[in-house]
């Protein structure tokens, strides 16, 4: 095929395209022209304010404020907005079939009383902000499936489907709103309940944390009161029973068995319902209304129940709501004793009092994922009963977490200084132990007591020990010169020549796995445990004059010489103490071994005299 002859198929073909795209586009108009000409009504539904309709059922007004519609006439309250829309798009939507002028009227001798206008059907009045409508609806036409409209001050009859006619209400029933709460949930900013055997309030406070007041001060669990909202609005009214509450006290509304207040703005009222009687026998429906309202109306024994939702699930079991990342003060006070942790701009972890020095992360971090984990078992609001002031007491203890660094406290102020603290604070203290032998705690700032698990006791300790950082010692293998074993008076040395080492005894070999193994372990040796600090008596630990010793000598760089020194050993730790420190620790008898094990051995086995040829 010629290059020309491609060229005109392709031309041809997009010509096709366009003619076929333009075209259906055109009939697309025009189809939807002529639908428009076809259309009864010419209105737009958003533009309604105010609505009345008169039918064989009755007269109902209705009015639209701010995209809410209320019903007026016969009774007043919020309306179903859902069901006036789909009254207004089902009349803006009518199409006629068939137009009857007033000439054809005339020439036929007809008039309207003829179509069912006098009176009419019905009445179906619309306004607007600049005009009103009102639409006349006369008999259903020959066939059955049309019926005879007429726009009130026109002569036209218009024919159009009986579409209008199912839309229009059987009864103010059929209008009225029956959502127990008309807002969005997400909306809320207050709760109270108050029955009989309860009470719950609690406010949404500006980071959307939820801050209970009653039955005591505490903290919200956000995600179990937001699916509570979530489900009540889910009820709805089930039957409308009087279009007045005069007689209140037959419905049970002057004494309610349960009344719920939801606000969304603390300037607006709230809304208001009360709950009165049983409606039945067997307690499957209970009357109800809401205040400012006048009718009653009947809600179904599950939506009693989930109103009368137990207000402890509502409390946010957390001990500590601060991240542990969030962290950066820590202190624990035992009677007048304190211990203070603080986090340094380097982000690593110190004891600062009694006295500085370096804490070790993984023991803090421990003790932090303890209690930013900690969960309440349950709650003991005051006033307190018999039981639990009975309860077992503690002696002052506390642990005082802050986001920021505090001031240092000297011993004997503790819990006045402890006893301050800001929003970005949580005091925890120790109260008692519970009878069910778990821990009794408070947590600033709220009055009730939390019973935990009493192992959270265990985290507290205000000696300095406890959090020393444990690592000894931290060489590099490279820096070290000389290691030396001395077991009693018995020594064994070894010394760096370039890279590899040589006994300094012409008669011993290095052992150069020893060796790997002892420089190994001295470059990240941790203590198992801290025994005691500025011990009075070494001998209980065998320290006094140790049988062995590890020596390590450094680079000339670094003349000062690491001696461990090794003592007693029980229950699988052997007890050592670092020359120049001031505490005794303790190493896995294992390890020890590897530290001890020879670094050098001698050319040929050791005879003794008798066994000399």
């Amino acid at each position: 095929m010629h290059g020309r002859t491609t060229f005109i198929l392709l031309a041809a073909v997009a010509t096709l395209g366009i003619y076929i795209q333009v075209g259906e586009r055109n009939r697309e108009s025009q189809e939807q022209r002529r639908a428009n000409t076809r259309l009864a009504l010419r209105f737009e539904p958003d533009l309604v304010t105010n609505i009345r309709i008169i039918t064989p059922a009755g007269m109902f007004t209705l009015e639209q404020t701010n995209g809410a519609w209320r019903m007026t006439s016969p009774s007043r309250g919020p309306a179903d907005g859902n069901a006036i829309l789909r009254l207004l798009d089902t009349m803006a939507a009518l199409r006629r079939s068939e137009i009857i002028t007033e000439e054809e009227q005339r020439t036929l001798g007809l008039d309207p009383a003829e179509y069912g206008f006098a009176p009419p059907r019905a009445h179906v009045t619309m306004e607007f902000p600049d005009r009103s409508m009102t639409l006349l609806i006369g008999r259903d036409a020959p066939g059955g499936d049309q019926v005879y409209l007429m726009l009130e001050g026109q002569r036209d009859i218009l024919v159009t489907g009986r579409d209008l006619i199912a839309a229009l209400p059987g009864g103010q029933r059929d209008l009225r709103d029956r959502r127990l709460f008309p807002s969005q949930p997400g909306r809320i900013r207050r709760i109270e309940i108050d029955a009989r055997d309860r009470t719950f309030h609690a406010t949404r406070i500006e980071d959307e944390q939820w801050i209970i007041e009653r039955p005591a001060p505490s903290r919200g669990a956000n995600a179990e009161i937001r699916q509570w909202l979530d489900r009540l609005y889910e009820f709805r009214i089930v039957e409308f029973v009087a279009d007045s509450v005069a007689a209140a006290s037959l419905y049970g509304f002057e004494e309610p068995f349960i009344q719920v207040a939801l606000s969304t703005d603390p300037k607006s009222l709230p809304h208001i319902l009360k709950v009165g009687r049983p409606a039945d026998a067997n307690n499957q429906a209970y009357y109800a209304m809401v205040v400012g309202q006048e009718a009653v109306f009947t809600i179904d024994q599950a939506a009693v129940e989930w109103l009368r939702h137990d207000p402890g699930e509502f409390r946010d079991p957390r001990v500590m709501t601060i991240p542990a990342a969030a962290i950066n003060h820590i202190q624990m006070t035992d009677g007048d004793r304190i211990l203070v942790l603080q986090r340094t701009t380097q982000l690593v972890w110190e004891v600062v009092s009694p006295k500085k020095l370096a804490a070790d992360d993984r023991r803090v971090q421990q003790l932090l994922g303890a209690w930013t984990g900690a969960r309440a078992i349950r709650f003991l609001d005051p006033p307190f009963s018999p039981e639990t002031s009975a309860a077992t007491p503690i002696e002052r203890r506390s642990i005082l977490f802050a986001r920021s660094p505090r001031p240092l406290v000297a011993s004997g102020n503790a819990t006045n200084a402890s006893s301050v603290t800001t929003d970005n604070d949580v005091l925890i203290t120790l109260a008692a132990e519970s009878p069910a032998g778990q821990l009794l705690v408070t947590a600033s700032p709220f009055p009730s007591l939390l019973e935990v698990n009493a192992a959270l006791a265990q985290e507290i300790s205000v000696n300095p020990m406890t959090f020393r950082e444990t690592r000894i010692l931290a060489i590099d293998g490279s820096q070290i010169r000389r290691i030396t074993q001395r077991i009693g008076t018995h020594e064994i040395s070894v010394e760096r020549t370039n890279a590899l080492f040589r006994a300094l005894s012409t008669r011993e070999v290095p052992d150069t796995d020893a060796i790997d193994t002892v420089i190994d372990s001295v470059s990240r040796l941790r203590a198992t445990r801290f025994v005691a600090e500025d011990p009075r008596d070494l001998a209980a630990y065998g320290l006094e004059s140790p049988e062995r010793q590890l020596i390590l000598s450094m680079t000339s760089g670094d003349s000062i010489n690491r001696v461990l020194a090794f003592g007693h050993s029980e229950h699988g730790e052997t007890f050592a103490l670092l020359q120049g420190s001031d505490t005794v620790f303790t190493l896995p008898d294992d390890r020890v071994e590897r530290l001890m094990k020879p670094v050098a051995n001698p050319l040929a086995p050791v005879t003794t005299p008798s066994e000399s040829p």
